[in-house]
C-alpha cells in the first residue's frame, strides 16, 4: 500500500510525521512524500527523517505545486502500491489498520475501504464511526457528507488512480471524495480507527482567511460534479454543497454566492438539506 503524503512549510512541525514512521510496524508499505517547496528548513528536516529511517519505504519528491491537492496527484502517480491512502504531515495515519483494511477490501472484492477516524482538538477527542454508512440511506448520506474526511479511506489503485485533486487550497478534498463516486462501488467497511486528525494547530488553512477565502472554489467544482452521477452520488455532493454553503454563510465569506447554493440545494433536495442543518446543529453542540 503506498501513503501520499504533501508537505509544506513545515519545518518545525514534523512531529507527527515523526511518529508516524516511528509506529510503521508494516514491511510492505511505501511513504510517498511530496514536499511542495516553499522553503529549505523543510526539505533539510525531511532529509534527516529519512535518514534515520532507512529500514523504511520512503520516497521523498521535491517540487513546487502551490497546491496541496497536485501535490497528491503527483504522489498517487508515482505510487507503486495496489492500494493508497493520503495523510497530512500534521496528522495521524494508523498505518497498521490501514494496511489491514486494504487487505479486508481485497479479500472481499471491494474497491474502497472506509474505517473510522478520531478528531483531536487539544484535550478533547472525538471519535467519527464510518460504519452507518453501509445502509446509504438519504440520513446516512448527509451526515458522512459534513466530514468525508480522506484520511478514513483505502483505495484500489487500478480503480481510482486517474482520479484527480483540483488546482484550488480549500475544501479540494471534498471535490475528490465526490469525484471517486464511491457509493456507486462496493466498500468494505472497518471497525478500526485509521485517522487521527487534528484542528487548531498553528498555520492549518482551515483557520486561515486567506485560506478559507478560497472556499467557495471548491463549490464550482462540486455544483460541476453533479451532471450524470447516481442519484446516491446526487445526494452526497447535494449535501456537501449545503455543508461548505452553510460554513461560507457562517464565516461570511461571499455571502451572495452561499445564499444562492443553499437555496439551490435545499430545493433539489430539501429532505437532505434538513439533514445537513439537523447535523450540524448537533456537532455546534
Amino acid at each position: 500500500m503506498s501513503v501520499i503524503i504533501p508537505i509544506t512549510r513545515m519545518a518545525g512541525r514534523l512531529a507527527n510525521l515523526e511518529k508516524t514512521f516511528e509506529e510503521c510496524l508494516v514491511e510492505k508499505i511505501e511513504f510517498i512524500l511530496v514536499h511542495d517547496e516553499q522553503d529549505s528548513e523543510t526539505q533539510i528536516e525531511l532529509e534527516a527523517l529519512l535518514s534515520k529511517f532507512k529500514h523504511i519505504n520512503i520516497r521523498l519528491f521535491r517540487k513546487t505545486f502551490n497546491s496541496p491537492g497536485l501535490a497528491r496527484n503527483y504522489g498517487v502517480e508515482h505510487s507503486t502500491g495496489s492500494w493508497f491512502c493520503f495523510a497530512d504531515s500534521d496528522d495521524l495515519p494508523h498505518i497498521s489498520n490501514l494496511t489491514r483494511t486494504a487487505i479486508g477490501a481485497q479479500n472481499s472484492g471491494a474497491k474502497v475501504g472506509l474505517g473510522n477516524m478520531s478528531v483531536v482538538n487539544g484535550k478533547h477527542e472525538r471519535l467519527i464511526e464510518s460504519k452507518y454508512l453501509c445502509d446509504r440511506k438519504r440520513k446516512s448520506i448527509a451526515a458522512f457528507a459534513l466530514n468525508p474526511a480522506f484520511g478514513r479511506f483505502v483505495f484500489n489503485s487500478k480503480e481510482f488512480k486517474s482520479v484527480k485533486f483540483p488546482k484550488i487550497k480549500m475544501g479540494e478534498d471534498q471535490v475528490y471524495v465526490a469525484n471517486t463516486k464511491f457509493l456507486d462501488f462496493e466498500i468494505f467497511f472497518s471497525d478500526l480507527l485509521l485517522y487521527t486528525y487534528f484542528i487548531d494547530l498553528p498555520d492549518q488553512a482551515t483557520k486561515n482567511k486567506k485560506s478559507l477565502s478560497e472556499l467557495p472554489n471548491a463549490l464550482v467544482f462540486l455544483i460541476d460534479a453533479l451532471p450524470g452521477k447516481t442519484p446516491l452520488m446526487r445526494q452526497f455532493i447535494l449535501a456537501q454543497i449545503m455543508k461548505i454553503s452553510l460554513t461560507c454563510l457562517y464565516r461570511r465569506i461571499n455571502l451572495k454566492y452561499a445564499i444562492k447554493n443553499i437555496c439551490k440545494s435545499a430545493f433539489k433536495n430539501p429532505i437532505n438539506a434538513i439533514y445537513v442543518l439537523i447535523c450540524l446543529l448537533k456537532v455546534q453542540k
